[in-house]
């Protein structure tokens, strides 16, 4: 849901020939089954120069990228030349950052990073199909649950920043989640960091999103640094529209994310906010 910077080297013709191998690319990704894509992508997260260096153990330190060329024998030389023809092999590391996230509040809110112990409140959250309306329609079963919790998990080990599990302060139960994540489902957009959130039905309207979306904003522009934030919101479900809107985001353009093995493609709008825009709306204020 966000870029993290916008390339300037390309040669003439480019961007012509990146939409057409844009369109080779979901090809190929929309005939990968789920667990495929998610290996690769994990291969790409990890592998240098995209895996960051993480500091032993002192907070504050930079993180440092690796030069070494990526093991692209594990994804196969085909992924390997499509997204290399894309720009992503060239262009998507992960932010240098000052610090990993830690654990925010807000006015309503705990966000923390996922825990194993989450599952049973999470499960409990996702089994709402309204949850899930978008894109899935329907429930996650438990077993779902867990592959994202797990998921969840390893994109913060991995990255230094991801969702954070939402705790409503009320009541210390499990409403959702907000945060920042990496969309290697549209790897034509990367290198971005998108902002996104689910909540359970039972607190939508409260301004919830909104709250928990402007954190991860603040900790996006200032804690890891980031040039530009998107989101997707899939392009039926307005809420999410207002919620970019109240939050200060602009729309830009619509986007067709490929199938994968659980849904079918979707087209999503494309919202951003720049760090500029972000410091001026936040002055503002």
């Amino acid at each position: 849901m966000g870029r993290l910077a916008a390339r300037t080297d390309r040669p003439p013709g480019a961007a012509q020939q990146g939409r057409s191998i844009a369109r080779i690319s979901r090809a190929i990704w929309s005939s990968l089954p789920f667990a495929a894509i998610a290996r690769i992508s994990r291969v790409i997260r990890r592998s240098p120069p995209f895996a960051a260096v993480r500091p032993a153990a002192t907070a504050g330190r930079s993180l440092q990228l690796q030069d070494q060329r990526p093991p692209w024998s594990a994804c196969g030389g085909a992924l390997h030349r499509t997204l290399s023809t894309l720009g992503v092999v060239s262009q998507f590391r992960p932010p240098e950052i000052a610090a990993p996230l830690g654990a925010v509040s807000t006015d309503r809110m705990h966000l923390r990073r996922f825990e194993e112990s989450d599952l049973d409140g999470l499960a409990d959250v996702f089994s709402n199909a309204e949850v899930w309306r978008f894109p899935y329609g329907r429930a996650f079963t438990r077993e779902e649950t867990s592959q994202f919790l797990n998921a969840q998990l390893a994109e913060w080990e991995e990255c230094g920043f991801g969702c954070w599990i939402a705790v409503l302060k009320s009541s210390e139960a499990p409403i959702g989640y907000v945060g920042l994540s990496v969309p290697m489902f549209l790897p034509e957009i990367l290198p971005a960091v998108e902002v996104g959130w689910r909540f359970d039905p039972a607190v939508w309207g409260q301004g919830l999103a909104a709250e928990g979306a402007r954190a991860a904003l603040k900790e996006g522009f200032t804690t890891l640094g980031l040039t530009e934030i998107c989101s997707l919101p899939q392009s039926v479900n307005p809420r999410s529209f207002r919620v970019c809107e109240r939050i200060g985001m602009t729309f830009r353009h619509t986007v067709d994310c490929p199938p994968t093995d659980r849904r079918g493609g979707v087209e999503a709008r494309m919202y951003t906010m720049s760090r500029d825009e972000w410091s001026a709306l936040t002055t503002d204020n």
